[in-house]
């Protein structure tokens, strides 16, 4: 179980590899608990550690290093994989911990611009994760409700099926 003091980031790595050790001393030195990444570039053939800390990761589906997202937790705080989802047009990796006794799905979220996504998509992703989830990622999207001055269609799509379903 961890507390509402835990500390959790997203972060954008664009290659985490080449970045590990800064994103380590970075995690250890900020006392980061979980860390969501986006745009990883990693494969099924990089194997990647980091000392004191699990990692899952949802790699893109066609084994070249682009997009992915992946989950970085602290190994003494109790968790359990909910689901790895490497679909081509969405990469997304889940974990469960509990925080104050409540379960509480925490996903990382790789949208690629090139790729479509429907409502349908997101929607399925998000009745996937149950009643309590908070979402990071990079939808590649725009909107004023999250600080943007302008509107992508994707943002439409994004903010239409959260407040559709009142997520």
């Amino acid at each position: 179980m961890i507390n509402s003091a835990t500390n959790i980031i997203l972060w954008n790595a664009n290659g985490l590899s080449q970045h590990k050790h800064e994103l380590h001393n970075f995690l250890i030195q900020n006392n980061i608990h979980v860390a969501c990444i986006t745009e990883t570039h990693l494969t099924k053939t990089i194997k990647l550690k980091l000392s004191g800390y699990s990692i899952y990761r949802a790699d893109h589906p066609d084994g070249t290093t682009h997009a992915g997202s992946a989950i970085i937790i602290a190994t003494n705080l109790v968790h359990n994989l909910h689901s790895i989802n490497p679909q081509t047009n969405l990469q997304s990796v889940s974990i469960q911990i509990f925080l104050n006794h409540v379960p509480l799905t925490l996903t990382s979220v790789y949208c690629s611009l090139s790729q479509k996504i429907t409502t349908q998509d997101l929607a399925q992703l998000f009745i996937s994760l149950g009643n309590n989830f908070i979402v990071a990622g990079d939808f590649n999207s725009k909107h004023p409700v999250w600080g943007c001055r302008s509107t992508s269609p994707r943002g439409k799509i994004l903010h239409k099926t959260i407040t559709d379903q009142k997520w």
